[in-house]
C-alpha cells in the first residue's frame, strides 16, 4: 500500500502525546492498602497485609479447604 501525502514522516509519532494518564484504579487502591503493616506475627516480625492473607490462605490449604 503507497503512503499517502498525509502520512507520517520516518520517525514521527501518531500519537505524540501518548495515551492519557488514567485515574486511580480499584486495584491500585487495594495495592497500596496491601502492602500497609498489618500486625506483628508470632516470630515478631511486622507483616503486610498481604502477607497476612497468603498465611491464612496457606494455613486453611493445609487444613483441607477446598477454595483454599
Amino acid at each position: 500500500m503507497a503512503r499517502s501525502s498525509g502520512s507520517w514522516k520516518p520517525g514521527q509519532s501518531g500519537n505524540p502525546k501518548g495515551r492519557p494518564r488514567r485515574e486511580h484504579t480499584l486495584t491500585d487502591h487495594l495495592r497500596e492498602l496491601l502492602r500497609q503493616p498489618h500486625t506483628v506475627d508470632d516470630g515478631g516480625e511486622i507483616v503486610t497485609k498481604l502477607q497476612r492473607i497468603a498465611g491464612l490462605v496457606v494455613d486453611l490449604a493445609m487444613m483441607g479447604d477446598r477454595w483454599a
